[in-house]
């Protein structure tokens, strides 16, 4: 028996959840739909970044109020930030 192939499978079964959600949430006073496609599909050109999680948030946000404080211009203090900064 032949498989169907799997890139094919992915984006149908993307495109049905996509479908769904925008079903779901078009009873909502925002229009917006959802858009299966990748950024690159839709044109938006976005540059990947990191993860930054809650406690580097929070990390930052202390460091951010203790450089203003010192007359510091704020900059990364976190290695993931670091690595968002420099991309």
């Amino acid at each position: 028996m032949n498989q169907p192939d799997s890139r094919f499978v992915s984006i149908a079964c993307t495109e049905s959840v996509g479908e769904l959600t925008s079903g779901e949430y078009s009873t909502d006073v925002d229009t917006e739909r959802v858009d299966h496609r990748s950024y690159a599909r839709q044109g938006i050109e976005m540059e990947p970044t990191v993860k930054v999680g809650h406690a580097s948030a929070a990390i930052k946000r202390r460091a951010k109020h203790k450089q203003m404080a010192a007359g510091e211009e704020p900059h990364a203090v976190t290695p993931r930030e670091q690595m968002n900064e420099a991309i």
